[in-house]
């Protein structure tokens, strides 16, 4: 097969196959993986030992320094991508989106479902440590959030969790690679009204994967075409929500109405 015909069927450009080919980059398990399937590879003992050899790189270093958080086998594969990813678009509509949580909503998040669980302190410990791809000093991962303006109004867990949510929420908006944009209640459009996503881009190829998780399941989709209507849903959701510094004020105003010994400083506009 020549470089046209790879490139052409991975829907990759030259540069970063040739650079993935002389190991200029490091791939990742899951581009392995999808490079695999595109190339009709079905040999399963092939495919695996490939994988493994991927399993490298900054999602290894994170694995093997958390891996007593993760639990059960199998349950850092979100996590590789994240922590192995360049760019990462989220929308999420029950609850705000994981790496943007503070320590006691992410209690109350987890409590919510069954109540009182034997392993919420774990939770909070992985979830908190999952948030190192955005605080990093190498490189951390440019994050862009849209958030229903329902999730920085409701006190979930209380009016204390809110409120520090909320402070957790302007600390991390004022870094330039975390953008975060509020999808306001007055706003007459929803284009996520189908349900929560994120798109992961990957740190070294141009190839892209939507995650969707559930309770009780994860889907990933990596089929380009598939992987295009939900960047078009995640750009129709950005030009639906607030600009920037129009969100960081929304979050502001937020705060400043909870009022009491817990009120900010009045938002300026």
């Amino acid at each position: 097969m020549t470089l046209d015909e790879a490139t052409a069927l991975l829907h990759m450009s030259k540069s970063s196959l040739h650079r993935l080919e002389s190991a200029k980059v490091t791939i990742r398990p899951w581009a392995v993986d999808h490079m695999l399937r595109v190339y009709g590879v079905q040999d399963d003992s092939l495919r695996d030992s490939l994988i493994t050899l991927a399993q490298a790189g900054r999602s290894k270093d994170w694995i093997k320094r958390h891996s007593a958080l993760l639990g059960r086998p199998g349950a850092g594969e979100t996590i590789r991508v994240e922590q192995d990813s360049r760019r990462i678009r989220t929308f999420q509509t029950s609850v705000l989106p994981g790496l943007l949580q503070a320590p006691e909503y992410i209690r109350s998040v987890v409590r919510q479902p069954f109540g009182e669980q034997p392993e919420v302190e774990r939770a909070v410990d992985l979830r908190s440590a999952r948030k190192e791809c955005l605080l990093r000093d190498d490189d951390p991962v440019d994050f862009v959030a849209v958030v229903p303006e329902m999730h920085i109004r409701q006190p979930l867990g209380g009016w204390q969790v809110l409120d520090q949510q909320l402070r957790h929420l302007l600390d991390l908006v004022v870094r330039e690679n975390i953008d975060i944009r509020i999808l306001a209640l007055e706003g007459t459009r929803n284009p996520g009204v189908d349900g929560p996503f994120t798109i992961f881009d990957a740190e070294d190829a141009d190839f892209e994967l939507v995650v969707i998780e559930s309770l009780l399941r994860t889907v990933y989709i990596d089929d380009e075409a598939q992987v295009g209507r939900y960047s078009v849903v995640f750009e129709n959701l950005l030009e639906a929500s607030l600009s920037k510094d129009e969100s960081r004020v929304r979050i502001e105003e937020a705060l400043w109405n909870l009022g009491g010994p817990m009120a900010h400083e009045q938002p300026q506009r």
